[in-house]
């Protein structure tokens, strides 16, 4: 029960704008993380005859791990260390809300790109039929990417110009251009989508997977205007 309060806590104090403690409370729930072994997939593994409970118990901690990371990528800057180094996370990300809320074992599941999860299974970066959570924490980490990018003072004058296509600036475009493309259609703006994420009470992730990536978009460019 410490962890899920640490991190309740850490989310109540970034809310009210104390930065330094909601730092301090997220940084105990990654220890504790890392400690239970969270950010690998071997923790989540199940015998054939599982029973309901044990099922969701497992998705339940898997997903406790995927918010930890997702928020440290929400949080993100120039001077904000990452929690888990990528090449340290095999953990798949979660499964479709219908099977966590029947306790079925998914037949399939995505991978973050970068982690050593996708490297090791690189189909599963891109699968068509990851769940909505999965593409929402797809899309912040790219944020996160973005955003301790973005703001570094040096990110504009380092390496090439932003039109060379070897630049950062180009690098981080097209991997979202790229991300976008190989996003589930039913995932992708549209007002049906909107309906119909609406319908079953998820279009508030639906919401911030398309916000997200078009704020990721806005701000790799905005560093290039003048005040």
């Amino acid at each position: 029960m410490q962890q899920p309060w640490c991190l309740m806590h850490s989310l109540a104090q970034w809310g009210s704008g104390d930065k330094d403690k909601s730092s301090m409370n997220m940084g105990i729930a990654v220890r504790m993380a890392g400690i239970l072994r969270l950010h690998r997939e071997e923790t989540y593994s199940l015998p054939p005859d599982a029973t309901t409970d044990k099922i969701v118990e497992a998705e339940t901690a898997r997903r406790t791990f995927w918010v930890l990371e997702t928020e440290d990528n929400l949080h993100s800057s120039h001077a904000s260390p990452v929690a888990f180094g990528a090449d340290d996370i095999t953990t798949l990300l979660p499964c479709e809300e219908s099977d966590f809320a029947f306790g079925r074992i998914p037949s399939s599941r995505a991978a973050l790109p970068g982690t050593k999860a996708a490297k090791l299974w690189p189909e599963l970066t891109s699968l068509p039929s990851r769940s909505l959570f999965a593409t929402l924490l797809q899309a912040h980490s790219l944020w996160g990417s973005v955003a301790r990018k973005a703001w570094r003072a040096d990110f504009c004058s380092e390496g090439p110009p932003p039109w060379d296509p070897d630049s950062t600036y180009a690098k981080m475009c097209q991997i979202l251009t790229q991300w976008e493309r190989d996003t589930p259609a039913s995932h992708r703006w549209s007002v049906w989508n909107m309906r119909g994420h609406s319908a079953e009470q998820v279009h508030a992730a639906y919401l911030s997977v398309v916000m997200v990536t078009r704020l990721s978009h806005i701000v790799i460019r905005r560093v290039y205007l003048e005040e």
